[in-house]
Formats: structure tokens, sequence, C-alpha cells
């Protein structure tokens, strides 16, 4: 878990936050989306150019499963 979050709904802005705003200061160069009507939930897509290296992406992914994972 980031230091410093509390466990919280993916978008929860009655109680202060959510994690899309928490990602969205750890990665500024990301535009962050939601899409709240998708499944039971909602999801969270991270924009990258189109010649983004697979590697950057793959990392990225990686470093977000392993912020999000004890929130979710």
């Amino acid at each position: 878990m980031m230091k410093g979050t509390k466990k919280t709904k993916i978008h929860d802005p009655e109680n202060g936050g959510s994690i899309k705003n928490d990602l969205s200061k750890n990665y500024p160069e990301r535009e962050i989306v939601w899409e709240p009507d998708w499944f039971e939930g909602g999801r969270l897509g991270f924009v990258f150019p189109k010649k983004t290296d697979p590697a950057v992406i793959a990392k990225t992914m990686r470093e977000i499963i392993e912020e999000t994972s004890e929130r979710i």
C-alpha cells in the first residue's frame, strides 16, 4: 500500500479520495481516466503516447498493481 494512504474504494470522493486521485499524484505525466460504468465498479485507464516503449507500459502496470492490490 502507498505510504500515507488508507484503504478506499476505487472511486470514493465522498470520503476524501480515490485510487485515481492518489495515482494522479504519483504519475502526473500520465493521463488517467475513470470509466464508472465498466462492469461492476468501474475501471481506471492510463493513457500512453502511441510510441511509448512497451517495457515502460509494462513497468507502470506492475507498479500500479503493487501500489493498489491491498486497497482493492
